[in-house]
Parts: structure tokens; sequence; C-alpha cells
């Protein structure tokens, strides 16, 4: 069995601090199982190099116990749903949002598509207006086909792969969604 690369167990998860039924103290484990007459230092200090290995796996198996409950806590909702985004990509900041397009968003010009001019605030040159105005929102968004977008950091466009992973794991079947990468 491959091992999974985990992270280090998080200091409120140590063997101290987890829960009743996940917490074994190994030393004192060790030195209650060996008989009174064989308690000598050297005895319990080899058995305690012995016993190393299996709590280094014990204290995995915590971590790797804690991490997937995490995981499956999270669900379509949109407050999980952006929690689970933020956690796994942007944990500091969390600035990864989710928007829903239940309405059809109408799309708003600063100019108007007949006027084809530029404010008289600023001149430009025919060649450098934009064919259609101005937008307030991306193309993608008024495609009309996603039920939510996902706006997301731009240093984040790398990672777009694993991003549409996610979502796709925990979106619900029938919903459709477009990912956009914003400052």
């Amino acid at each position: 069995m491959a091992r999974a690369n985990l992270p280090p167990l998080p200091p409120h998860l140590l063997s101290t601090e987890a829960p009743t039924r996940y917490r074994v103290a190994w030393p004192r484990l060790v030195r209650l199982l060996v008989p009174t007459v064989l308690r000598q230092p050297l005895q319990l200090a080899w058995l305690g190099v012995l016993t190393a290995p299996v709590a280094r796996l014990h204290r995995e198996l915590v971590a790797y116990l804690f991490q997937k409950r995490r995981e499956l806590s999270y669900n379509s909702q949109v407050m999980l749903f952006e929690r689970a985004l933020n956690d796994r990509f942007d944990p500091l900041l969390q600035r990864i949002r989710i928007r829903n397009a239940d309405t059809e968003f109408a799309i708003t010009y600063w100019n108007f598509r007949a006027e084809q001019q530029p404010d008289d605030d600023f001149l430009r040159n025919r060649s450098e207006m934009p064919p259609f105005g101005y937008y307030l929102r991306n193309r993608a968004e008024y495609a009309g086909q996603s039920d939510f977008t996902v706006v997301a950091p731009e240093y984040l466009q790398p990672k777009a792969v694993e991003i549409h992973e996610l979502i796709r794991r925990l979106k619900l079947a029938t919903k459709q969604y477009t990912l956009i990468f914003q400052n």
C-alpha cells in the first residue's frame, strides 16, 4: 500500500489532545504490558525503540482520519463549498468565492453600443476601442449555461485542473459552473 503524502499532525491532534478513543500513551502502555520482573531500564528502552514505528503509524493514521473526516464534512452547500476550496487552495486569505447565477445578467455597457465613441474625459483612436463597449462582467458569465460561478485569485491559474477536480467532486450532478480567475 502506497503511503499518502500526509501533512504533519497539527498540534491540537497530538496524542495528548486527540479524542480518548485514539489516545495512546505508547511508553506507558509498554511499561504496563511488561511483567514487573522484566521492567529493567534497558528492556523498556529496547521495547520503546521497537514500538516507535507503530507509534509513528498511529499518529499518521489519526492525522489521516481527521483529514478524511474534514473532507467528508464538505458538501455542495455554498458556505461549505467555499470553505473546501479555500482550505485547499487559498488557506491564508480565503479569497475564493462562489456567485450564484440564478438570474440572467443583463449586459451593462458604459457606452451605448450605437455610439461607439469614447467619453469626453479621455480620447482614443477607433483602433483602441473595444468592439462592443466596456463590460462589467466576464463574457463567460453571460453564456447562461452555468448555474454558479467560482471566482478564484489569478495566481491559482496553474492549479486550474485541481480546482476543477474538487469542484466536480463537490457540486451537484446537474449543476453547471464557470471558473474565473481575477485579481
